[in-house]
């Protein structure tokens, strides 16, 4: 690899006007559009369980059998049909390899894999007074220590869920993927769907039930998990957050969620077509180092003016998280 500086930045980050469909995301300052150079990419899940919590941060529906099937499910719909997947416009494959204990970053000098990682609590409460010095090892910071969710200016209450790429700046290929679903402290209690004390409460429910009322309830539905991995698969693979445009379908990377929310679950045609036209069957993958220049591409900030998309509701990664390499 090349002595290119890399950045780690939550995908989902680009305000675009309402004329475009998709968008990549790009790098801020060299605004080269994110990919994967392989067309087979990895990925592992750690479902919560192996670190000392004292309750697993989610739902009973959410068994790591029925995690498992809704975290697949999910990237199957980004991934080509010659790999089980559901879109034949592709032939990139996303595969599951299986559990994984490894923490949450990119590690320049240690063992990468791209994980879906279910947090349990806000760090802050969880984990009060822990800080990350600038040259904290990943292994050692505050949320991998703890299995925490970092609350900050960054990482507001209202995020469900946060994808954190690292990538080479100069060419936008991608080297580690991670996502963290914001998961509950095992607090019991009235589920709160603003910016809830004790995490977000995600369920394996299918089909969709009432809503949950409490922490700990079974056979209802409230984040979806399934759903809420849809959408960051997208991010995984490189496409930002779309935005709405009157008289047609909003698209699966749409950047709002809500409680009961189940329609982020299958792609719309322009969640598709950016799917396969970063990564078309057969031929080269499309990058692009200049936006706005190109196609398919849009050029974004990377500071603290990034899309802040915020709801009561909850917003899926409402802000970018940036960390040196």
């Amino acid at each position: 690899m090349s002595r290119a500086r890399l950045i780690l930045v939550a995908a989902g980050i680009l305000a675009v006007a309402a004329s475009l469909a998709f968008v990549r995301t790009t790098d801020s300052s060299t605004h080269a559009c994110l990919y994967w150079g392989p067309r087979t990419v990895h990925y592992k899940i750690n479902y919560g369980r192996t670190i000392a919590v004292s309750t697993p941060p989610v739902s009973p529906t959410c068994t790591q059998a029925a995690e498992t099937a809704a975290i697949t499910t999910a990237f199957a719909q980004w991934t080509g049909t010659s790999s089980g997947g559901m879109q034949s416009c592709t032939d990139l494959d996303l595969v599951f390899d299986g559990a994984s204990t490894s923490p949450v970053g990119y590690d320049r000098s240690g063992v990468n894999e791209n994980t879906i990682a279910f947090r349990s609590g806000w760090c802050s409460v969880v984990a009060p007074g822990c800080t990350d010095a600038a040259n904290t090892p990943i292994s050692q910071t505050c949320a991998n220590l703890h299995n925490c969710f970092e609350d900050s200016a960054e990482n507001t209450r209202a995020t469900l869920a946060l994808t954190t790429t690292t990538y080479n700046q100069n060419t936008g290929e991608i080297l580690d993927a991670d996502t963290e679903l914001n998961g509950w402290d095992g607090n019991g209690g009235a589920v709160s769907a603003g910016q809830p004390a004790d995490g977000w409460y995600f369920t394996c429910v299918d089909p969709p039930k009432s809503l949950c009322t409490s922490y700990g309830e079974g056979a209802c539905t409230y984040v979806d998990v399934r759903n809420t991995i849809t959408h960051e698969a997208g991010h995984f693979i490189g496409l930002a957050h779309a935005p709405a445009v009157a008289g047609q379908p909003v698209p699966t990377m749409y950047a709002y969620s809500a409680p009961g929310d189940f329609e982020l679950r299958s792609l719309e045609q322009d969640d598709v077509n950016g799917l396969c036209t970063i990564y078309p069957a057969n031929k080269a993958t499309v990058t692009c180092v200049d936006a706005p220049h190109h196609g398919g591409c849009a050029s974004g900030g990377a500071g603290a003016g990034a899309s802040a998309l915020l709801l009561a509701a909850a917003a899926l990664l409402p802000r970018l998280r940036r960390r040196r390499a």
